[in-house]
C-alpha cells in the first residue's frame, strides 16, 4: 500500500507541474500513472472476486504439541485475470499463522496442504482464512475472507506413568485369581481344548493352525468397578513459582491415567471444578474417553471450590466397588479428611500429589501426611514428569500390585 500512496504522490505532483508549466510531457507522464494507477487496483479487485477458496479441515481435534492439518483448494471462476494469491489461515493455537502462495491459471483447482501448530491443550478457534492479492508491480495489496470459524480442541498429553499402580476394588475378574465366564468377554486369558457345543467365537483359528487342531478361549469376568479420577483445580491450590506449569502438568497425569485405565476396558468417571464443573459418570469406551479428554482440554485452574468439597460430592457415588486416584497440587491437609471419609465407605484410594516446588528435591509435608492416612501415595516435581515419572512415596501392597500387573490394564499403549 505504501508504493500507491506514493505514486498517486508522485501522479499529483506531476499534474501540478504539468498545470503550472503547461509542458506536455507533464501531462502525458500524468495520464500514464494515472492510468497505472487505477488499472493496477482494478487488476487486484477483480483478481480477488475472481477466486474461489475452500479450507477443509480433516479433524477438529488433536494433542498439544501436535498440528491440525488442512487442504486449500483455489480457482479461478472465469479465465481472466490470472495472478498470485496468499491464503493465510488466522488461528488462535499459536503466534505463527500458515500461509501458502497459489498460482492460479485456467479452470482447474490447485490444491495445497497447511498445518496449523497446537502446541497447548485448550478450545481453540481456527478461521476463517484470509485470501490477498496483489498486481504485478506490487502497488495494491486486498485482502478478504473466506470460510467459517471452527472450534478446534486440543487434548492434553499423556505419558505411560510406569509405576503407578491404582489400588482394585475386591471384585471378581480383578486380582492375581482368573476367574471363568460361561460368556463370552472382551477379556480372553488362555485357550484349552474345543468342547463340542462351543460357538465359533470361542475358537482361536491362529492356535488351531499352529497346534493342527481345534482350540477355544478361555474367558474371564470382566472388571466391573468404577474408576474416578478427581482433579484439584482450585486456584489457591496452583498457586506457586511454577505457575502455569502447575496446572498442566496435574491435568496431563489426570490424563493419562483416564486414558490408561479406559483403554483398559474399566469404567472411568471424572471430577473436576475449576472454570466449569465437570462430573461425567463412570463408563467404558471410546466415546466416554473423548469426552473426558475433551473436558480435560478446556479446563482451568479458576475454580474456587476445595478439594475437600469435591471429594464429599463423589461420595454418593463412591464405596466398596469403586477406586478413586485423586491428582492434586495442594499442600493443604484438609483435604485428607474427605480421604478418610472414602475408606470408611471401603473404596480404594490412590493420591498423586504435583509439587509445584522446584527448588527443593523434598516433597511438601501433605505427601507424608497422605501417607500415613494408609493410601498409595505418589509424587511429581512440576516439570519433571516425563523424567522421572511418579514417584513412589508409598507404594500400593504386593497383593495389589501383583494383581493388576497379572492383568496387564492397559500399563501400556498410553501416548505420549
Amino acid at each position: 500500500m505504501r508504493r500507491s500512496w506514493m505514486l498517486l504522490a508522485m501522479t499529483l505532483l506531476v499534474l501540478a507541474f504539468g498545470l503550472a508549466t503547461g509542458f506536455p510531457v507533464f501531462h502525458r507522464t500524468f495520464y500514464i500513472l494515472g492510468l497505472l494507477f487505477v488499472l493496477s487496483f482494478g487488476w487486484v479487485w477483480l483478481s480477488l472476486r475472481n477466486v474461489e477458496v475452500e479450507v477443509h479441515r480433516a479433524t477438529l481435534r488433536t494433542w498439544a504439541g501436535q498440528s491440525i492439518k488442512e487442504t486449500v483448494s483455489a480457482r479461478l471462476k472465469r479465465r481472466a485475470p490470472w495472478g498470485l494469491i496468499e491464503v493465510r489461515e488466522q488461528s488462535e493455537t499459536s503466534a505463527e499463522r500458515p500461509g501458502v502462495v497459489l498460482g492460479l491459471e485456467g479452470s482447474e483447482a490447485t490444491t495445497a496442504d497447511l498445518e496449523v501448530a497446537c502446541p497447548t491443550r485448550g478450545v481453540y478457534t481456527v478461521g476463517p482464512a484470509v485470501v490477498e492479492a496483489s498486481d504485478p508491480f506490487n502497488l495494491w495489496r486486498l485482502r478478504r475472507t473466506t470460510g467459517g470459524a471452527q472450534r478446534v480442541v486440543v487434548h492434553p498429553t499423556t505419558t505411560d506413568l510406569p509405576g503407578f499402580v491404582l489400588l482394585p476394588a475386591d471384585l471378581p475378574g480383578e486380582g492375581p485369581v482368573h476367574q471363568r465366564s460361561p460368556h463370552v468377554t472382551t477379556s480372553a486369558y488362555g485357550v484349552r481344548d474345543y468342547i463340542p457345543g462351543d460357538t465359533l467365537s470361542r475358537i482361536s483359528w491362529k492356535t488351531t493352525a499352529r497346534l493342527g487342531r481345534l482350540m477355544a478361549k478361555e474367558f474371564e469376568m470382566e472388571p466391573a468397578n468404577n474408576i474416578w479420577v478427581l482433579v484439584d483445580l482450585q486456584r489457591q491450590s496452583h498457586s506457586g513459582p511454577a505457575g502455569r506449569a502447575i496446572e498442566e502438568t496435574t491435568i496431563t497425569v489426570a490424563a493419562s491415567i483416564c486414558r490408561r485405565y479406559s483403554e483398559g476396558g474399566f469404567p472411568v468417571g471424572l471430577a473436576a471444578t475449576g472454570n466449569e464443573r465437570v462430573m461425567l459418570s463412570a463408563q467404558r469406551g471410546a466415546e466416554h474417553l473423548l469426552r473426558m479428554m475433551d473436558a480435560l482440554a478446556a479446563l482451568r485452574a479458576q475454580g474456587h471450590t476445595p478439594l475437600l468439597e469435591v471429594i464429599a460430592n463423589l461420595h454418593a457415588r463412591a464405596g466398596r466397588y469403586t477406586s478413586v486416584a485423586i491428582v492434586t497440587p495442594s499442600r493443604d491437609d484438609a483435604w485428607l479428611d474427605g480421604v478418610r471419609h472414602l475408606l470408611e465407605g471401603r473404596s480404594r484410594i490412590t493420591v498423586v500429589i504435583v509439587d509445584g516446588d522446584t527448588g527443593t528435591k523434598e516433597f511438601p509435608d501433605v505427601t507424608h501426611q497422605a501417607a500415613a492416612v494408609g493410601v498409595p501415595v505418589y509424587a511429581v516435581k512440576v516439570g519433571r514428569l516425563a523424567e522421572t515419572g511418579l514417584i513412589a512415596v508409598q507404594a500400593p501392597s504386593a497383593t495389589y500390585s501383583r494383581g493388576v500387573g497379572s492383568r496387564g490394564v492397559a500399563m501400556r499403549g498410553a501416548r505420549s
